[in-house]
């Protein structure tokens, strides 16, 4: 079947094809259009809201902290209202303390160790005198020291001469003693010095001569009690002291 269009058909055909092209093209774009706004509202709402949240809450300290603008109009207040009241104390605490040390009683004087300075003067000691003193440190003596029973002492011009019966002497037990020696001033005081001793007519050894010169002192010291000898004179039967009274 042989169909043919006229050109006057095909231009109604084409026109109306046109047409509903155009009308579904801007239903289309119109729906689309509609639609669009939501979505970007949607967007934004949604990455805006937490962006701002924290910016929003910040400023807040801020404007607290401005408050202290009255500060500086009270400062001279108060510097002017201190110092009042600080001189007056700081004054009565000087005078306080003036009033307190001007009562307080006068310090003694420091007591000088120097020793009143007093004349020399001397002192004799026979024999009888020494043997006496020589006979009390005899019965003074401990059942462990050395002593010398009925001492008899001989003072001549060169020594001094001890003798009597020893007791405690070492390994040398007791027995019939001499004794020669020296007396010297050593820091005002009188020592013996040993020269020569025996027991029994035996030398001792030198080891055994210090116990010998303290027994000696002792009894030299009972001579000088209440002086601080100065020197020391040997004679004929008699010993002479140069001494200073104890102040």
């Amino acid at each position: 079947m042989n169909t043919r269009f006229s050109l006057q058909q095909v231009i109604v055909v084409s026109l109306f094809t046109f047409i509903v092209g155009c009308i579904a093209g801007a239903i289309v774009m119109g729906i689309a259009m509609m639609r669009s706004p939501y979505v970007v509202k949607a967007t934004v709402a949604a990455e805006y809201t937490p962006t701002h949240s924290p910016t929003v809450l910040e400023p807040t300290p801020a404007v607290l902290d401005e408050p202290p603008t009255s500060t500086p109009s009270n400062t001279p207040a108060v510097t002017t209202s201190i110092e009042p009241t600080i001189q007056p104390t700081f004054t009565s605490t000087r005078e306080h303390s003036t009033t307190a040390t001007s009562t307080l009683p006068p310090l003694p004087k420091a007591r000088t160790a120097t020793p009143t300075l007093s004349t020399p003067v001397t002192i004799t000691v026979t024999d009888e005198e020494a043997t006496s003193l020589a006979q009390e440190e005899a019965d003074q003596a401990g059942p462990d020291e050395l002593a010398i029973q009925d001492p008899v002492v001989s003072i001549t011009e060169q020594y001094l001469e001890l003798t009597g019966r020893a007791v405690n002497l070492g390994l040398f037990g007791s027995g019939d003693l001499r004794v020669v020696g020296v007396p010297v001033v050593e820091d005002e005081e009188l020592r013996f010095r040993v020269m020569t001793a025996t027991v029994n007519n035996v030398d001792l050894p030198r080891s055994l001569f210090p116990d010998i010169e303290s027994t000696v002192d002792r009894v030299l010291a009972r001579s000088l009690f209440g002086y601080d000898a100065r020197d020391v004179i040997l004679g004929d039967g008699v010993m002479t002291l140069v001494v200073l009274p104890w102040p």
